[in-house]
Order: C-alpha cells, then structure tokens, then sequence
C-alpha cells in the first residue's frame, strides 16, 4: 500500500466527511492534548512523506484541545516545504489563536497565511525546505590597515582567506601572513605630517628634522 501524502487530524470532538475511498489522505483522531503529538504514529506514515498535515479543532475546544507543544512531534512526517493547516470551526471570533501561532513558531514553521472559509479560521504554516542550494559562503578578503596608500590600504596587506585555505589543502601547511615592516610602520605612526613637507609655522620640529 502507498505511503500517504496528506493527513488530517480530528481533534477533540471535530469531524470531518468520510474520505475512506481516498488512499493517498490518512484520517485520525485525537480525543485530547496527551494524543495530538503521537497521532500520526498509529498511521502507515513514513518521516517526511507528508505533503501537507491539517489539524480540524472546535473554537470551543481549542483552549482545552490544543497544545502549542504538541505540533513539534508531527512536523517530523511532513516533508521539506510541507505545510500544516489549523482549521478552527465555529464562532473563533471569541477564542484565542495564539496557541496556534504559538505552535507554528515552536515547531520551525514559518506562518504563512490565515483565511476565513464560511463559519472557520483557516492558519497555515510552511516547513522550511533546507534541502535549497545555500548561498555562497565564500569569505571576503581579510583587510589590515598597515599605514599606507591613499586610504591606508596596500594591496600587499590583503589577506585572501581562500587563498590560505588552498594552500594549505595543497601542501598542507597554513601559508604564514605576509611580513610586515615594523620599522616603516612605526615611522608611518610617528609621521603627524603624512609625508608632507613641514609647514612654513611648523611648531611639531619637523622643519628642525628636515
């Protein structure tokens, strides 16, 4: 028998129309809090087959029926970029739905959607899809100010990280950082003038030096 590709979970006292002709949905119940986390267990459902998970809850029951925890032990079953529908039927107006977005948080989903269809509340919810091509994580080249240059900057001060990485996968040894000149840096530092020529009321003794 094939895996099913969606579930839906009768919490509480709700129900929902007979869909036992229909092999590729999977339809439970859970009479309390205790049951939701664990009702898909009992199903011929595999990790990560579900397409889609829909919880079916009473307005006057989610207070007492629903647990903001309890979704965490059923994202498992749902596939990458899965989602899971909360309908809550009757007057929701007057209850509270936090729990519900509560859980979507708890459980890594991302909420995506909330409707209205005739007398419910429909909150939908996404499973991230980290199955994606990730984004490049290529480092940028690490910047050391050494004195020098019309910003500070040489050329010769860059240190491409890759490059070190590459080097050491080649031979094996971590290439050391270029050397630097401490004498020319600690002139650099001393220089006030910035390499200009002493002004004509120079009161810092560089005209004395020059």
């Amino acid at each position: 028998m094939p895996s099913p590709a969606t579930a839906i979970i009768c919490l509480g006292s709700a129900t929902v129309a007979d869909n036992a002709g229909d092999v590729s949905c999977v339809t439970v119940s859970a009479k309390s809090k205790s049951e939701l986390a664990t009702s898909l267990q009992s199903s011929a459902v595999s990790a990560s087959s579900l397409s889609s998970i829909t919880i079916i809850v009473k307005s006057s029951e989610l207070t007492d029926a629903y647990d903001s925890m309890a979704l965490a032990g059923l994202v498992s079953s749902l596939r990458p970029g899965g989602t899971v529908q909360v309908k809550v039927v009757g007057d929701y107006a007057s209850c509270d739905l936090g729990p519900v977005n509560d859980s979507f948080l708890l459980a890594g989903l991302s909420a995506e959607s909330e409707r209205k269809e005739g007398e419910s509340r429909i909150l939908t919810a996404r499973k991230r899809d980290t199955t994606a091509e990730p984004a490049s994580n290529k480092s940028a080249p690490i910047r050391l100010n050494l004195g020098g240059g019309a910003d500070g900057i040489d050329d010769d001060d860059i240190i491409d990280e890759d490059d070190l990485l590459a080097e050491e996968a080649a031979g094996g040894v971590l290439a050391p950082p270029p050397a630097v000149d401490a004498a020319a840096r600690a002139a650099a530092a001393a220089d006030d003038c910035g390499g200009r020529k002493a002004c004509d009321d120079c009161t810092c003794g560089r005209a004395e030096k020059e």
